[in-house]
């Protein structure tokens, strides 16, 4: 008897599934990961979604978007390291100018 091993992307909703070995060890979990998932979608990190002001959008949007249209989080991002208890340094795009470098 064979078992699934079940992948899931919390941000994409995104699910890979895999067929595991009856006697399968750690080792083999790994692999089976990295075949089946890294290969894919590359090594996992650390991502946060983050939601833009509306001051933020005027300064890089200069189209005018009516505020139904603006969504909900804007991408998800990485993050660099953990500043404090709830607060983390990100790796934001080029055109997103909020941290003094």
């Amino acid at each position: 008897m064979s078992f699934v091993l079940v992948v899931v992307d919390r941000f994409s909703k995104y699910a890979v599934f895999v067929v595991a070995p009856d006697a399968c060890t750690a080792e083999t979990v790994a692999t089976l990961f990295h075949k089946n998932v890294v290969k894919y979608f590359g090594v996992l990190v650390d991502l946060v979604l983050l939601k833009l002001t509306p001051q933020i959008w005027k300064k890089t949007n200069s189209k005018r978007v009516h505020k139904a249209l603006v969504p909900k989080y804007d991408w998800p991002f990485e993050v660099v390291s953990k500043v404090g208890v709830v607060a983390y340094k990100l790796k934001l795009l080029e055109w997103i100018k909020v941290h003094l470098m």
